[in-house]
């Protein structure tokens, strides 16, 4: 038999995902939030946003559960808000990765589209553009030049 007095009200993930998402400010005033405690002053001038604009936003971080306030009206995450604030750190981490292989993976299949982007985190794209149409050839140059010169200090190396 339940005990509906003690009943526990859950949030599903696609409600949190549109509390935070509700405007392009909640994710920066969580960001702000899950580095240090802070008041609605500071985080309007940490963030440059209006006072009004941070209160709206920070009692639907609340609502939400991502937020909490202080005693002394400080703000800071709940351990939801730091478990959202890091799917989110990682999630734009990815999302930027794959904005700057774009030109690679415009050039994939639909077939090849299953490319683990983790292995190729680092790597610079080289794209031809009007003011230089050759520049992935003289990438490619220079690089051929730096992997010849490498194979040549170690063979010298291994003499």
């Amino acid at each position: 038999m339940s005990d509906n007095n003690h009943k526990v009200e859950t949030t599903s993930t696609e409600e949190t995902l549109q509390c935070i998402a509700g405007t392009e400010c909640r994710i920066r005033i969580l960001r702000s939030v899950s580095e240090s405690t802070k008041d609605l002053r500071d985080l309007a001038d940490d963030l440059s946003i209006p006072r009004t604009t941070v209160r709206h936003n920070i009692k639907q971080l609340v609502d939400g559960d991502l937020v909490t306030s202080t005693l002394a009206n400080e703000y800071r995450t709940t351990v939801l808000g730091d478990a959202a604030i890091t799917g989110i750190n990682k999630f734009s981490e990815q999302l930027e990765l794959a904005i700057s292989l774009d030109p690679f993976l415009s050039c994939l299949s639909q077939e090849q589209h299953d490319i683990e982007l983790d292995k190729l985190f680092g790597t610079e794209i080289t794209s031809a553009s009007r003011a230089d149409p050759f520049a992935p050839a003289n990438r490619l140059v220079t690089v051929g030049t730096v992997v010849s010169l490498d194979a040549t200090a170690t063979t010298a190396l291994s003499r």
